[in-house]
């Protein structure tokens, strides 16, 4: 199993506080997305994945939170993603397992 660590620099924000909060998520999100991206092009032999996190990485929520301000830019996010809100429990939430299969079958 590969386990891929990340570390982010924290810089000062202007906004509000709901604001700083949003971005300092959306740079753990990006970030993340960004490392399994750069391993899945590393690893070019993996056709079948789906990545499982407590951090949102859903094509759904960087479009939500954060869309490009130009349209041309690519949509970033995971597509084969399942979000597991709850970190204590994972997998074992209802209905995980089966967006993972449902991911892996196509």
């Amino acid at each position: 199993m590969d386990i891929i660590l990340h570390h982010t620099k924290v810089r000062q924000r202007q906004g509000s506080f709901h604001d700083i909060i949003l971005r300092l998520r959306g740079e753990f999100e990006y970030e993340r997305f960004r490392e399994i991206e750069k391993w899945l092009k590393d690893h070019t032999d993996v056709t079948h994945w789906v990545a499982v996190d407590d951090l949102n990485m859903s094509t759904e929520f960087f479009q939500l939170h954060f869309a490009p301000k130009d349209p041309n830019e690519p949509i970033v996010g995971l597509l084969n993603f399942v979000h597991t809100p709850r970190s204590s429990e994972g997998i074992k939430q209802v209905g995980v397992k089966e967006k993972i299969v449902k991911l892996l079958n196509g």
